[in-house]
């Protein structure tokens, strides 16, 4: 199992800053559509986006409470930050203990490093995807993606940097649809466990469309699972859809952007239709 480490958090000095070095999960999105806004469609996104901030913050406080108090698997420390249309959103598994040492994490055991971090990712998959459904009912497409590792946080501007901070942000823009993309290193974490039979509601895997032209098969957040809220009974499946379609319409789509609002209607029903099928087997 994963070393526990000392309670102490090491804060190196860097300037006038104060960074903590930590290991964790990392989401980031932005908001698609956002720069032709006027001041007044800014300022009403601002506080739309707030309001969405301190629901997701409501549900992880939900979805870490789930977590067994042990001392692998306690409520974890979560940081929302914004800046301009993008939120990141992170989550500190494990800190540096002192000045000199490193990572005590993972611990060398493949399966039991692999379920504390697929745990944490299905957790915060949990939250983005109540985060995509509340956002297309704002009338707020986000697209991104989540990473897991090493990380630096800065208490006092609020910054993140660090080695899995440029793995979300390499890939957070690389298609154009709404929705949340495991990077590659986050989905060899899911790909494992599901060698293991182990699978999660909110994490799925399917063809995404790329800027250049390319579809990959992706692991993504179950964001049509957040609309359904786990129950696929055939009357919420109609309400949800009623409800998903309806967001749809009230969106703005602008010239030679139809195409995502076309793949997001198709990653819907194909969650839908899938578990209808496993309903019937």
């Amino acid at each position: 199992m994963p070393t526990r480490l000392k309670k102490k958090i090491y804060y190196e000095d860097v300037g006038s800053a104060k960074i903590k070095k930590c290991y964790g999960v990392i989401a980031m999105v932005d908001a698609l559509g956002t720069r032709n806004y006027s001041l007044d469609e800014c300022i009403n996104f601002l506080e739309k986006r707030q309001e969405l901030i301190q629901r997701s913050f409501q549900r992880w406080e939900v979805a870490s409470s789930h977590a067994k108090e042990s001392k692998n698997n306690s409520k974890k420390k979560i940081h929302f930050l914004s800046f301009a249309d993008t939120l990141i959103v992170a989550i500190e598994m494990l800190e540096f203990s002192s000045k000199s040492d490193k990572i005590k994490f993972p611990s060398g055991n493949l399966e039991a490093d692999s379920l504390f971090y697929g745990m944490w990712l299905e957790r915060l998959s949990w939250v983005m995807g109540d985060l995509l459904r509340d956002g297309l009912i704002e009338k707020i497409v986000f697209r991104g993606a989540i990473s897991v590792g090493e990380y630096l946080f800065d208490r006092e501007s609020k910054s993140i940097l660090g080695p899995t901070m440029n793995d979300v942000a390499n890939w957070y823009e690389a298609f154009d649809c709404n929705g949340i993309i495991l990077t590659p290193h986050a989905s060899l974490i899911i790909e494992y466990l599901a060698t293991k039979r182990k699978y999660f509601d909110s994490i799925i895997k399917t063809e995404i469309p790329f800027k250049n032209n390319t579809t990959k098969e992706c692991y993504v957040v179950n964001w049509p699972n957040s609309f359904c809220r786990g129950d696929y009974s055939d009357e919420n499946i109609k309400k949800a859809t009623n409800t998903f379609l309806s967001s749809l319409t009230q969106l703005t789509i602008p010239s030679g952007a139809e195409d995502r609002y076309k793949v997001a209607q198709s990653f819907f029903n194909e969650v839908i239709s899938n578990k209808k099928m496993n309903k019937k087997s």
